[in-house]
């Protein structure tokens, strides 16, 4: 009893001090249209409980380099056994967007090896050794996104 009391404290307090860093999402219906799952959960606030922290550079190409490249070292959210979820990047016009999925990616190995494995899946020709020299001058953003 003691127990379950303190860590209720602990984790009000917690969410307190920190709670403003780990934004909560509201589900919507769209977002119960591609994961069924989520139907109990439209409407409600959930806590993001799954982050890859990336850099970002300035696209190599000449015709894009105003386009931040988040570089991940992983797109996996989850590889435990059974709750496997990770991200897929998708390129929008100038941007990129980050969609979750439960499961296994289809080309998992791909998934696990971030930017450098999504840049060899999709035969993208940017040279890591500019990538490389462009690091040095390159911020670090949050990429967020919900396994849910």
């Amino acid at each position: 009893e003691d127990v379950l009391y303190y860590g209720k404290w602990m984790r009000d307090e917690a969410e307190k001090r920190i709670g403003h860093l780990y934004p909560k999402v509201e589900v919507t219906a769209e977002m119960a249209k591609e994961r069924p799952d989520l139907n109990p959960y439209v409407g409600k606030k959930l806590t993001v409980i799954a982050w890859i922290w990336a850099r970002t550079v300035k696209s190599p190409n000449p015709a894009f380099s105003h386009v931040d490249v988040p570089l991940a070292s992983t797109f996996m959210l989850s590889t435990k056994g059974g709750k496997e979820a990770y991200v897929e990047p998708i390129v929008q016009g100038d941007s990129y967007v980050f969609t979750a999925h439960k499961g296994k990616p289809s080309d998992l190995e791909g998934a696990k090896r971030g930017t450098k494995g999504y840049l060899e899946i999709y035969k993208i020709s940017q040279p890591l050794i500019t990538i490389k020299k462009c690091l040095s001058a390159s911020s670090q953003q949050i990429i967020s996104a919900q396994a849910i």
